[in-house]
């Protein structure tokens, strides 16, 4: 069963803590549990192994599996000798295994935290696993910022009281979220592109919004101290329909999966982030038929350099949103199948 992200941060007894961003919440977790070593995936986002740089943790890496799972094998290696805090991050909205991660993390008196970034909704607590879950709103949601950690540990008090004190991200990064938001909602508005000329308009129009995230992404990258979010995102934080949202998205995500072959798949079930598809160096033919994929990689590193590099080699991400209709969504698949036929 799966629990939409308000249910998840309202359950008692846990605590919690809502900050601006998700690298404000893991310098808060630091601060409250004073890890000595973590105990990172070998692909991991940049936003998540900052923090831990920033406050002087060991990091340690373990391998992942072809499917982007532990390799627990490898991770049994890296715990030995550590108290370790180790991480599973849900790649891409993609629920990973936490209960055998847990248990090396418990055996050796440590904890489990999860990244559920991209994750709209999670297995329900009861048969959860992980010590720690840390959510994004702007990854689920139309909004600048936003991000909570909850504790399901009597180790970790995450309980910050004061937040409504706590200054705001700098105006410069959050409005330049929100021109990368109103230009993509041109870019989803927009028809599919039927000669030289909308293709460029779409071309360009792409290139303003990645242009206008990466200044809030730097903006964000730069400041890792404790921030409020928002008042518009918890506005809509605090409105939306997580059960709703996450039936769109599973519907759509269905119809992409559905009308796709195993052989353009990266896994055959369903994420609720983004779906890889393998097509290597296919960014601009999907972009000409109106198909705009997410372009992160440069954003991730991999450490140690690995095959989890191959990911961003061979595999492009399909957005999965739920602002598109399910025969859009179906169309999105055809139009892709029949490129790579």
């Amino acid at each position: 069963m799966l629990t939409p992200l308000r249910y998840e941060m309202n359950l008692e007894p846990l605590s919690k803590c809502f900050f601006a961003t998700g690298r404000s919440c893991i310098m808060h977790m630091i601060e409250r549990y004073s890890p000595t070593n973590v105990i990172l995936p070998a692909l991991v986002p940049d936003g998540l192994i900052a923090p831990f740089e920033k406050k002087g943790v060991s990091v340690q890496h373990y391998r992942l599996n072809a499917d982007l799972s532990p390799n627990l094998e490898n991770l049994h290696r890296a715990t030995h000798g550590v108290r370790p805090l180790i991480v599973v991050v849900h790649y891409f909205g993609y629920c990973m295994p936490t209960y055998h991660a847990a248990l090396l993390a418990h055996e050796h008196g440590g904890l489990l935290l999860e990244d559920s970034a991209h994750c709209l909704a999670n297995p329900d607590p009861s048969f959860g696993c992980a010590d720690l879950s840390l959510y994004s709103l702007n990854k689920v949601l139309p909004v600048p910022d936003g991000a909570f950690m909850i504790s399901r540990s009597p180790h970790v008090d995450l309980t910050y009281e004061n937040t409504h004190k706590l200054e705001p991200l700098d105006d410069t990064a959050l409005n330049a979220y929100r021109v990368h938001l109103s230009r993509n909602r041109v870019i989803a508005a927009a028809p599919t592109p039927k000669t030289d000329e909308d293709s460029e308009w779409l071309r360009m129009a792409r290139s303003h919004s990645n242009a206008a995230y990466n200044e809030y992404y730097e903006g964000i990258s730069a400041d890792m101290a404790p921030r409020r979010a928002s008042e518009l995102s918890m506005r809509v934080y605090q409105a939306a329909d997580f059960s709703l949202i996450l039936r769109l998205r599973r519907a759509n995500g269905e119809a992409l999966v559905n009308g796709l072959p195993d052989s353009l798949l990266f896994r055959r079930d369903l994420p609720q982030f983004a779906l890889p598809i393998r097509c290597r160096d296919a960014g601009a033919r999907l972009e000409a038929v109106g198909i705009m994929p997410s372009v992160i990689a440069s954003r991730w590193r991999v450490e140690p350099p690995g095959i989890e590099g191959d990911f961003w080699r061979e595999n492009w991400l399909i957005p999965i949103h739920e602002n598109i209709k399910v025969d859009e969504a179906a169309a999105m698949a055809t139009a892709i199948r029949e490129m790579f036929a």
